[in-house]
């Protein structure tokens, strides 16, 4: 297996992803994301992207069953 974004070198799945990685999964702007896990995010922001964030030290990290939690509840358009 080659090695991607989504699996680490051993192949397990990825666990946690970065901002960049997180939009790249969910093929969502990084704008989106970063609106709603700043300091000062609206609640319009959160609401969009209600995606649970860990910091670790500059980065944010979002889990991986929270991001396909979220790609799950976003409904299909009739």
């Amino acid at each position: 297996m080659v090695p991607t974004e989504q699996t680490m070198t051993n192949g397990q799945p990825k666990r946690l992803f970065t901002v960049q990685e997180a939009a790249n999964y969910l093929g969502l702007p990084t704008k989106r994301i970063y609106e709603a896990v700043r300091r000062k995010a609206t609640e319009e922001a959160k609401a969009r992207f209600p995606v649970p964030a860990k910091k670790y030290g500059k980065f944010w990290l979002f889990e991986r069953i929270d991001l396909d939690s979220f790609a799950d509840s976003i409904p299909y358009r009739d």
